[in-house]
């Protein structure tokens, strides 16, 4: 089964951040500046005054979260039958010994 990955940049902020800095400009009235020295980013640093601004124009208050439009992309949602899941997993474990195995040669194998 197909799992949704969310790719985020090591500059971002995560979720529970995210909601952390809509409190923090809503209910405690602070400048981006003051909120951007607050919160760290994913990697650990302290985060800057436009990735704050961005995170806080994405946020919903409905949801309590960012909402990402993936059905924007162009990509569908599918599903992956245990037939196909067993010959992908054999196949990765017979490429793996012989060369570098990528999603383009799985893909090939597959069709």
């Amino acid at each position: 089964m197909p799992m949704v990955a969310e790719m985020r940049h090591p500059r971002g902020l995560d979720f529970p951040t995210e909601r952390r800095v809509y409190h923090l400009r809503v209910d405690q009235h602070m400048s981006w500046d003051d909120i951007a020295a607050e919160v760290r980013n994913l990697a650990g640093e302290p985060s800057t005054a436009d990735t704050v601004k961005r995170a806080y124009a994405r946020f919903s208050l409905g949801r309590g979260r960012s909402v990402y439009k993936y059905k924007n992309c162009g990509r569908k949602k599918w599903k992956m039958t245990p037939e196909i899941e067993r010959f992908i997993v054999q196949k990765l474990k017979q490429l793996r010994l012989s060369s570098v195995c990528t999603s383009t040669e799985l893909q090939a194998a597959v069709a």
